[in-house]
């Protein structure tokens, strides 16, 4: 038999005395290594190139398309953002005029844009509309007092209220209804509040609330 032929029989053979749970015997032979040059002028690189592919490729696992995606996240990730609901602390100014006058619950009520409509001269208020809200800052017999109305129109609250310019003035809260919806309004004196204190259109301003002996006041804040 030739020796390619009887190779091949011995390596059937082991197969079937590995399937029956047989011994095999492994003889163990010195590892021949040729160079190219000894394979001879017939033997190509493209050759090799095929046999290496063959036999030694390592398969890959699955590579997802957005790989690099993940990776360019995973490097270099995102800022924390601003926890949400996180109130903004008000100015020193404005606590120690609070604090000399024993005020406490102060809350921040709104931080907007100022629109064109809030200072209309005709219209002569701030709108604070409710979904807009940071807290809910009125008491029980002051909701009930904003809900009543004298001569078809919504009763107001005197509110003493301090400015960017330090001064205390009155200004009139009101529930203001419009179609299906309702907000707040700050009017009466809202006109000369915004001249006084040179508001214009798109300045950000907050308006916070805060108590003195159980009483409303508060605050109007330009960013």
């Amino acid at each position: 038999m030739a020796p390619g032929k009887t190779q091949v029989a011995r390596v059937a053979a082991g197969e079937e005395r590995s399937k029956r749970n047989e011994p095999v015997t492994v003889k163990e032979k010195p590892l021949k290594i040729k160079t190219v040059a000894e394979l001879g002028p017939e033997f190509e690189r493209k050759d090799l190139k095929r046999s290496y592919s063959k036999f030694c490729q390592i398969p890959r696992p699955p590579q997802s398309k957005n790989l690099k995606t993940h990776q360019a996240k995973s490097l270099f990730p995102s800022p924390p953002s601003t926890p949400i609901g996180e109130k903004p602390d008000l100015r020193n100014e404005y606590t120690d005029i609070i604090t000399a006058k024993n005020g406490c619950e102060l809350k921040l009520i709104i931080q907007k844009k100022l629109s064109k409509t809030d200072l209309k001269k005709s219209a002569n208020r701030l709108s604070i509309p409710n979904g807009q809200l940071k807290a809910e800052f009125l008491g029980q017999k002051e909701q009930i007092i904003l809900q009543e109305k004298v001569g078809g129109h919504c009763k107001g609250i005197e509110v003493p209220l301090i400015q960017p310019s330090w001064e205390v003035s009155t200004i009139l809260l009101k529930n203001w209804k419009y179609g299906n919806g309702n907000c707040y309004m700050l009017s009466s004196q809202w006109n000369d509040v915004a001249e006084r204190n040179g508001l214009k259109a798109d300045d950000i301003i907050q308006v916070w609330s805060f108590r003195v002996n159980h009483e409303l006041w508060m605050a109007l804040v330009k960013l």
